[in-house]
């Protein structure tokens, strides 16, 4: 299997990659110092995190290894390393998305929650007598979902209701509870 490359500007030649393949740790490594952090700081642009990116450059330098032998490049080394990570990035995105919303939310909870609210555990308190008040169903879902941190399907076979009727309670208590508190920067995570 031929490797083909055309990019000359990172010192990685045609024998440099034939001697790749056939598995010299010591022309690896001089890729890997050669590419490494100039891929971790391309992989932040898309990820704004430097341990994943890390991590994402991590991965593909050991799929690197690990594939060496069938490796076949039809494009510049330097467009290949490039485009994989960018590709493992958005991968990863993907995979975060979930995540990453749930993330903002809490993120968006904590800036909105002030010092002395940290401080005295007010507004959790605030929180938990307001779920107290809720109607005693309601109140039952909301334990079982934000204090047990049960899924709502565990909720719904621990209290033995539909998961539908644990949806429509919490988000009726959520509206109920921002009536109740209005000023509680806790309501966001829920």
């Amino acid at each position: 299997m031929e490797v083909l490359i055309d990019d000359r500007q990172f010192n990685v030649s045609q024998e440099d990659l034939n001697g790749l393949r056939k598995g010299d740790r010591k022309i690896f490594e001089n890729i890997f110092s050669e590419y490494y952090e100039r891929l971790v700081r391309f992989a932040e642009g898309y990820v704004f995190d430097h341990q994943v990116s890390e991590d994402v450059v991590q991965d593909f330098f050991v799929w690197l290894w690990e594939n060496r032998k069938s490796l076949l490049l039809r494009t510049s080394l330097k467009t290949y390393f490039f485009t994989a990570v960018r590709n493992r990035c958005f991968d990863y995105l993907k995979s975060r998305k979930v995540k990453d919303k749930y993330r903002l939310m809490c993120i968006q909870a904590v800036i909105n929650i002030s010092d002395e609210e940290i401080d005295n555990s007010h507004s959790l308190q605030q929180l938990r007598e307001a779920i107290d008040k809720l109607p005693p169903e309601m109140s039952k879902v909301f334990k079982a979902r934000y204090y047990k941190q049960l899924k709502i399907e565990e909720v719904a076979a621990e209290l033995e209701i539909s998961v539908s009727t644990v949806k429509t309670q919490l988000a009726r208590g959520k509206r109920k509870l921002r009536v109740l508190i209005p000023d509680c920067a806790l309501l966001f995570l829920l």
